[in-house]
């Protein structure tokens, strides 16, 4: 099948490829967006939830117009327009200022969905209405659409807790094996996470492998369970934050002073959830039940004299290797 053009607002074609660089669709240099195996990936995900969105939208306008339009062919054809022209607005010729040209070259997993909206006249309108609607939608859920063949494989996965091996995309040479835990969306709304159990990683068993980036994932038999002090874990990953990895216990103590209570409340990105506050003269001290690798990521954000981690150790001694390399870096650039 020859290359198809749908003409959708500058809004949405940019919202698009936005979306294909955040969930990381490259080409194998790893720089270069894959602009059209990432609009496949979205036909192939949301193509059947659109029409079954818009099927459900039919059916409740078809309802309203009751006691309105009497004649149930005419009611339908009402409705359809109705439905078509809210999910559907822009015309399919539409060439004016504001618009852009998707070029879309059907994959064989695809073509079947070209093939149905042939001869309907409607084509290109009909899938600028389709990505607009899935640029609507929140990020996680428009993760899980680009993703859906991966994220089937582990509903089922977590379900049984069957044993899974995979790569990731930035690691191929790495083979993961796991027990999922659960498939779950970051607080930020961005990205989706599998918690899983490595059982081989003694320092580190509770993880979290971003949606998109888990990749060669193979399915095996149901595996043992995960150790209590595990699971443990991961449901505190899920109750905090899923994306950052919890595998200790220790409370962490974090002195601010009032311009680091300033920073904190300004920084959101990231920021962890106190668990309470302590007075310490004219500072405060900031109590932490979370992941060390989200207060190490949050807290190297800060600045001189604004935040001073007092335990545990391990997170202080790996702020100080942080800031010590900066320096070490800036001082070699300057010689």
């Amino acid at each position: 099948m020859d290359k198809q053009s749908v003409y959708v607002p500058e809004t949405i074609y940019e919202a698009l490829y936005r979306d294909a660089e955040m969930f990381e669709v490259f080409k194998a240099d790893g720089r270069t967006i894959n602009k059209n195996k990432f609009l496949n990936k979205v036909l192939l995900g949301y193509s059947n939830i659109y029409e079954a969105e818009c099927n459900a939208m039919l059916e409740r306008v078809v309802k309203e117009l009751e006691g309105i339009i009497n004649n149930h062919k005419d009611r339908r054809e009402a409705a359809r327009k109705i439905v078509q022209a809210i999910s559907s607005p822009i015309p399919a010729d539409k060439r004016g200022l504001g618009f852009k040209r998707l070029s879309l070259k059907p994959v064989k997993a695809t073509e079947g969905i070209f093939w149905s909206l042939y001869g309907n006249g409607n084509q290109s309108r009909y899938l600028c209405g389709m990505f607009a609607s899935y640029c609507a939608k929140p990020s996680w859920e428009r993760e899980r659409i680009v993703f859906h063949d991966t994220v089937e494989i582990l509903a089922v996965a977590c379900k049984a807790r069957n044993a899974l091996s995979f790569r990731t995309i930035w690691d191929p040479n790495t083979i993961h094996r796991a027990i999922p835990y659960a498939l779950a969306a970051g607080k930020d709304g961005q990205h989706n996470y599998l918690l899983c159990y490595e059982e081989q990683n003694a320092t580190r068993p509770a993880l979290a492998y971003r949606l998109s980036r888990i990749d060669s994932l193979c399915v095996g038999a149901p595996a043992k369970s995960i150790p209590a002090d595990v699971e443990r874990h991961l449901q505190q990953m899920l109750k905090t934050d899923p994306q950052y990895a919890i595998n200790d216990d220790a409370e962490a103590r974090v002195r601010l002073t009032s311009t680091g209570e300033i920073a904190f409340r300004r920084i959101y990105s990231g920021r962890p959830k106190e668990i309470r506050i302590e007075q310490s003269g004219d500072e405060r001290v900031y109590c932490f039940n979370c992941s060390l690798d989200q207060l190490f990521i949050y807290f190297r954000r800060f600045g001189p004299k604004e935040a001073e981690v007092l335990f545990p150790e391990s997170l202080k001694n790996r702020l100080v290797q942080f800031h010590k390399g900066a320096l070490e870096m800036y001082r070699n650039g300057h010689q």
